[in-house]
């Protein structure tokens, strides 16, 4: 956090209206993302300047794999002001949306946490089942 501004924002993967704004409200966010969320997680990548810098990594999620893509924007006093979180593919995405979200929503309450998981649970099973039919029977070229 020594890294990023007192007004950094995180711009979320999974809603473009999810906004954590502030070093505390990040501080929250990454402490969850961190603590049993994102798992295995291997940077390959990291190109930019001084200004603006894209970071890559690999990771998984409750079993999902992901490919992740960070892209960082800096201050005049080089400290990260601005990240905006891209992650791929969708089942890994929405394993992502349901640990995260169930968590978050467990800081505000019990019920919070239990709207949340039955509005996304149903979204990451779908996903995580239906990939391996839904690319066989989307294939190009017959195969």
């Amino acid at each position: 956090m020594e890294l990023c501004s007192p007004n950094v924002v995180v711009r979320s993967p999974i809603s473009f209206n999810a906004r954590f704004e502030g070093a505390d409200a990040v501080r929250e966010l990454l402490r969850h993302v961190f603590a049993g969320v994102i798992e295995d997680i291997r940077y390959f990548e990291d190109v930019g300047n001084e200004w603006v810098r894209a970071l890559f990594c690999s990771a998984r999620v409750r079993g999902q794999n992901i490919e992740e893509a960070t892209l960082l924007r800096f201050d005049e006093e080089r400290r990260i002001s601005e990240f905006t979180i891209f992650i791929r593919p969708l089942p890994g995405l929405t394993a992502l949306t349901t640990r995260l979200g169930v968590r978050l929503g467990r800081t505000q309450s019990f019920g919070r946490a239990l709207l949340v998981a039955a509005m996304t649970r149903p979204l990451a099973f779908l996903t995580r089942h239906g990939d391996r039919l839904g690319v066989r029977l989307t294939r190009v070229g017959g195969g």
